[in-house]
């Protein structure tokens, strides 16, 4: 993968594909490893923040948890295409809980 990536997505579907126009580095990944696996590349190569399709997000947990434990990358949780699994509604909750100490949704 290329160096100084700042922001990626990494999809199981390929319209993401369309993001690259918009200068976003794009991963087409099918499986889970594969997710994994170009995290952990985007990670080496300083990416600050990525976003992963909510599908592969739920079958990552470990994953997302090993890296909530340093300031970058960031990993959100992206709806694309007719995925709407409200996972990223979950974790902006959770953070906001976090923060300030109480559940305010």
């Amino acid at each position: 993968m290329e160096k100084n990536i700042d922001i990626a997505i990494i999809s199981n579907k390929e319209e993401v594909i369309l993001y690259n126009a918009i200068g976003l580095k794009t991963v087409v990944a099918q499986t889970a490893y594969d997710a994994e696996r170009a995290i952990y590349e985007l990670s080496s190569n300083k990416c600050k923040i990525i976003y992963v399709s909510e599908g592969l997000f739920l079958k990552i947990p470990e994953t997302i948890e090993k890296y909530k434990q340093s300031p970058f990358p960031i990993i959100i949780p992206l709806p694309v295409g007719d995925e709407f699994l409200n996972v990223g509604r979950k974790s902006i909750r959770e953070n906001v809980e976090k923060a300030i100490g109480i559940d305010i949704f």
